[in-house]
């Protein structure tokens, strides 16, 4: 199975927030898995402005990275 994340989808995932559905986390687990999770390239740039700007935690890059 693969999945491709937006930049909220990512984010929420790699900071265990409740925002994402179980159903969602539970669709990225088994795709981190089993298959490969895609991740826009603009979405990488948007969560480094993000963390550069303090807007989500610095741990949230790494985790996805």
């Amino acid at each position: 199975m693969s999945v491709v994340l937006d930049t909220h989808a990512a984010v929420w995932y790699a900071l265990g927030s409740p925002c994402l559905s179980a159903p969602a986390r539970d669709t990225i687990d088994a795709a981190t898995r089993t298959g490969i999770v895609y991740l826009p390239a603009i979405s990488l740039v948007e969560i480094v402005y993000l963390v550069e700007n303090r807007k989500i935690q610095g741990g949230a890059l790494h985790i996805i990275w």
